[in-house]
């Protein structure tokens, strides 16, 4: 079958593109994607900020549903069934990925035998292994899923942090990860705007200073 993605060509430059979608391997899924994210990385990107090869076709906040899968994969997915999606190379053979650091695998960033970079969640139907799936829960709103992402992002960073009640968390920055921070974490904060910070940023953000969140 044939997805339709989004791709970036160059600096300033993008396109819709139709391809053919590979064969599904034993231990894939077919997703049909209903919501991807637009992360800061995509916009650096396309604005020339950051560098990756081109053709890059971006998306790795991906909300889905399982549409078909290999005859490998697990009972426990199931054709409809609502899943986030990690969509990221993992060569297993580069420095990061055997320290534990497969999030920087080295294949991502590299020209390749693929037609284009990057990990596709800009289109409607995408190949994803099923180690890359999530199931989520089927009573939330599917949208919610594509936010797995960035909240592991803040909670992840929290932990590391290990904070104990009454610490104070001093948040740069008012843009939608810094909202997940101070959501995400359960103690008292007082939020440091950035320079980046845009005014409306700031106005859907007053009063959030200095309040308990539990």
């Amino acid at each position: 079958m044939k997805a339709t993605q989004i791709q970036f060509n160059g600096v300033g430059q993008m396109e819709y593109v139709e391809r053919e979608l590979p064969p599904l391997k034993e231990n894939q899924l077919l997703i049909k994607v209903e919501t991807c994210g637009l992360c800061t990385w995509e916009r650096y990107i396309y604005e020339g900020l950051e560098s990756m090869p081109f053709p890059f076709v971006g998306g790795h906040e991906i909300a889905g549903r399982v549409a078909e899968k290999g005859k490998g994969v697990s009972a426990n997915f199931k054709e409809g069934m609502p899943v986030a999606v990690a969509k990221w190379l993992r060569c297993n053979e580069c420095e990061p990925c055997r320290r534990g650091y497969d999030n920087f695998c080295e294949a991502n960033f590299a020209a390749s035998n693929r037609e284009y970079s990057g990990p596709a969640g800009f289109a409607d139907y995408l190949i994803c292994n099923s180690y890359e799936a999530y199931p989520f829960n089927p009573d939330a709103p599917i949208h919610f899923a594509s936010l797995a992402e960035p909240v592991a992002c803040a909670t992840r960073a929290l932990n590391r942090m290990v904070l104990v009640p009454g610490d104070t968390v001093v948040v740069m920055g008012a843009g939608f990860m810094g909202i997940l921070f101070m959501s995400a974490s359960r103690s008292t904060l007082r939020l440091t705007l950035s320079r980046e910070a845009s005014s409306s940023s700031f106005g859907s953000l007053k009063g959030f200073p200095s309040l308990p969140f539990s």
